[in-house]
């Protein structure tokens, strides 16, 4: 019996804050459709490198009032959603070597 395993080994990660403005255009969209009254206030680009290359994603922070919601997706926006608080604090955690 023959077992292959496929794995995405992380070797660093770089995390850049950025303007909102910054952000993909389709990032900026889906918050505003999906989201009515937030506005991002922070916002960031994490560029990991992989195996297979430099990965890149982004990570912001919408409120409304108190109300706090954390948003991530790839740079294409196929894969935006809305993420928990825990969820942001440990993609912002900083990695060895930063």
């Amino acid at each position: 019996m023959l077992v292959v395993l496929f794995a995405t080994v992380v070797v660093a990660q770089k995390k850049t804050e950025i303007k909102p403005s910054e952000l993909p255009q389709c990032f900026k969209e889906w918050v505003t459709k999906n989201m009515p009254g937030y506005t991002i206030d922070k916002a960031y680009k994490l560029e990991t490198k992989t195996e297979k290359g430099i990965v890149v994603s982004y990570l912001a922070r919408a409120t409304k009032e108190k109300s706090i919601q954390w948003v991530s997706s790839g740079p294409d926006c196929k894969d935006i959603k809305k993420v928990t608080i825990k969820e942001a604090e440990k993609a912002l955690k900083p990695t060895a070597g930063q």
